[in-house]
């Protein structure tokens, strides 16, 4: 799995928590397997928990009266079926059809009893024969586009009803219709065919697209004038008095953006006129479109202005001749209860490929578990909702190419597995190394193909053993520190391909490996390493340490200077520049501070001097560092002065001769942003053990949380 499917999630807490609406019914678009990078999106990175049924789009039709198979074959259906080995009460099922397909094919088939049977059977054998629950007809639209026939319509009605008489309670039989009135008129008896489907999923979006002359809000909820068509609400109101029961119809809501290119900047309200559609995506690449992800990026790099038009219940933005009509969480949260509020069976979303998906990589760092309570944190302390990925840091190397088990043992791989009962698309890995491990033993077993070779095998037998998804390399660092060898560079590189080989995609690669350029250069052969990973867990902080002779930011953003290569910013450019693929990196964010003692109390600012590291904390016991459970409960005792540093964005506090450099929920929400701008992977927490995990500030967990709700 990617990572958190954001709107989805939305959508799917909206409608079980506040709504009378059941259904989460979820389109995926095969065709954004051929994205590039962050945006390719197969079927397997579909959240099963958060859809109650999915749906592939699309099979075609054959000239035979039978079902296409896309031209990537079975493999989608495969991936599809697969999804119930997370979630056992989803319903999967495959779209028929679609805007590519037209209505040539569907009008000749449906035009007798006998095309009409032939498909019927022939779908029947389809769903057998891959295990599905069910057919999705979405054929735009009877009567309408070449090859249509005014007959379409009853044919239509006939085949509904007598694919649902052949199904009967063994397949569901659904349909997505367009919602507007000008096009669901010349195409549906729209009681005869609601009558005989299991729902309806209703495509309440397009009301207006990108070749209109002005913008437009493509799923606005309501309209200026009572008598606007263009509406969601218009919709489903036809629908509704035309025969269509209300428990039988899911409400759409697209997570794709329409845009517009502006005749004149300055005229950017709803309405505005338009010279042709917007720019495309760099990624989802259709002019007059953007996937939800890519609208995110766009407004997150600054420069938009974002409106929310209260009339129409939607959010716009524009920048320059560029406007943007999209769906936001407030616009989806008001949609739900507008679906609450008619009775509706649910909703559905096209196409959950334009969410935005991203990583939260979670290490738990195993020797807390002796701290003192309030601060000991075992491995089912860990919230397993709010990562997609849980690394146990750490075991270490045996003498033999083998890996050594902590002193804990085992416990700690059993509670690490059980967080799969709690989410099943979880991946738990295990992080070999660390700081403490250093270079010998890693120098050593990298040295030679069969000292490489003894510890794959040796890895391999731990990811068995434990079920286990992956391996996480901590090596810190090759080339570096005592016992290390100039030779670790390659033989590092050859450590990475080998393991990836004989993992052959069973298990997950991933590495922990420095941002800055000063630690990160004598290190690695950074393309060579990056193409064998599946995952990059960037190390960005630690920028700025307790040794150093005046405070510093230890994960500042940006820097003062333009020239500061000890940033974040800094460090991910690097990375990317030296041959790293950004769709690979997960942003590394510390949830632990560093502190110093101040030579001077009343110099207090970043890079004041200092006599050397700040007081240990009451329960992580380290001079110079703290959790962020001890930061904001020294805050919240008071006597301390806070500020933010704009330059780096980052927060840094005060009293007496103490002075903290520390992460808040601001500062974690915009590395999260800054992630998202350059479209990274995702982001990685060190550690959560470190979080407010306990609440004694308050909620459980704010910055972990800060990371999962950035966009709301």
């Amino acid at each position: 799995m990617r990572g958190v499917i954001f709107l989805l999630a939305v959508v799917l807490e909206a409608s079980v928590v506040t709504t009378h609406a059941k259904n989460v019914v979820c389109y995926v678009a095969d065709w954004t397997i051929g994205r590039p990078g962050r945006a390719r999106f197969d079927i397997d990175n579909v959240d099963a928990n958060l859809c109650t049924h999915v749906i592939y789009s699309f099979v075609g039709l054959t000239d035979n009266n039978d079902i296409k198979l896309p031209e990537r074959g079975t493999d989608g259906i495969n991936k599809l079926r697969a999804l119930k080995n997370i979630n056992r009460n989803l319903k999967t099922m495959v779209a028929v059809g679609g805007g590519a397909e037209g209505s040539k094919r569907f009008s000749r088939l449906v035009s007798s009893p006998n095309s009409r049977g032939q498909f019927i059977q022939n779908s029947i054998r389809f769903m057998k024969n891959h295990n599905l629950d069910g057919l999705d007809l979405d054929w735009e639209y009877p009567a309408q586009g070449n090859g249509a026939s005014p007959q379409d319509v009853p044919n239509y009605t006939a085949f509904v009803r007598e694919f649902k008489n052949s199904f009967g309670n063994r397949y569901l039989l659904t349909a997505a219709v367009p919602s507007s009135e000008w096009t669901a008129r010349p195409s549906y008896d729209i009681r005869g065919v609601c009558n005989n489907l299991d729902f309806v999923n209703l495509m309440a979006y397009d009301l207006h697209n990108a070749e209109d002359p002005v913008t437009g809000m493509q799923a606005g909820l309501y309209g200026p004038g009572a008598n606007d068509k263009d509406t969601v609400s218009a919709g489903v109101s036809y629908w509704i008095n035309n025969g269509c029961p209300a428990r039988k119809l899911n409400l759409g809501v697209p997570f794709y953006a329409k845009t517009w290119t502006l005749a004149n900047p300055n005229s950017n309200g709803v309405g505005a006129r338009a010279s042709g559609p917007g720019s495309p995506g760099p990624l989802s690449g259709s002019a007059g479109s953007l996937a939800y992800f890519e609208t995110c990026a766009k407004i997150g790099a600054g420069g938009w202005t974002v409106k929310y038009n209260n009339v129409r219940k939607t959010p716009y933005a524009y920048r320059g001749n560029q406007w943007i009509g999209f769906e936001n969480v407030k616009s989806l949260k008001e949609k739900v209860q507008y679906a609450k509020q008619r009775q509706l069976a649910g909703m559905m979303a096209w196409a959950i490929n334009d969410d935005d998906f991203q990583n939260v990589v979670c290490y738990v760092a195993d020797w807390t578990i002796g701290r003192p309570e309030p601060g000991r944190f075992d491995i089912d302390n860990v919230d397993a909702n709010l990562c997609t990925h849980v690394i146990y840091a750490f075991v270490g190397l045996g003498d033999n190419n083998n890996i050594k088990l902590p002193d804990r043992g085992v416990d700690g791989f059993d509670k690490l597995r059980a967080l799969k009962n709690i989410n099943p698309n979880l991946k738990t890995l295990v992080a070999v190394g660390g700081g403490a491990e250093g270079s010998e033993r890693f120098s050593r077993i990298a040295s030679s193909p069969e000292s490489r070779g003894q510890f794959i095998e040796n890895a391999i037998s731990l990811m068995k053993n434990f079920n286990l998804d992956g391996l996480d390399l901590d090596w810190e660092y090759p080339a570096q520190g005592n016992g290390a060898s100039p030779q670790d560079v390659p033989n590092y590189t050859n450590l990475v391909r080998e393991c990836k080989a004989r993992f052959s995609g069973q298990y997950l690669l991933t590495a922990a490996v420095p941002s800055s350029e000063w630690s990160a250069r004598p290190s690695y052969d950074i393309a060579g390493v990056c193409n064998n990973l599946d995952l990059i867990n960037l190390m960005a902080y630690d920028l700025h340490n307790v040794g150093d002779p005046v405070t510093g930011m230890q994960a500042g953003l940006y820097g003062p200077g333009k020239d500061d290569t000890d940033t974040v910013n800094a460090g991910v450019r690097f990375w990317i520049n030296n041959g790293c693929q950004a769709e690979k990196i997960n942003l590394g964010v510390p949830f632990y501070a560093k502190t110093w003692t101040l030579t001077n109390p009343n110099d207090n600012g970043v890079g004041a001097p200092v006599s050397g590291p700040g007081s240990p904390g009451p329960l992580s016991a380290n001079p110079g560092s703290l959790s962020y459970s001890e930061v904001c409960s020294k805050i919240n005792a008071g006597g301390w002065t806070v500020r933010y540093d704009e330059q780096r964005r980052v927060p840094y506090a005060f009293q007496g001769d103490q002075w903290i450099g520390f992460e808040n929920v601001q500062s974690v929400s915009e590395k999260v942003q800054y992630a998202k701008d350059q479209q990274l992977a995702g982001v990685m927490v060190w550690a959560i053990n470190d979080d407010d995990f306990h609440g004694i500030c308050g909620d459980q967990y704010p910055l972990l949380h800060a990371l999962n709700t950035i966009n709301n």
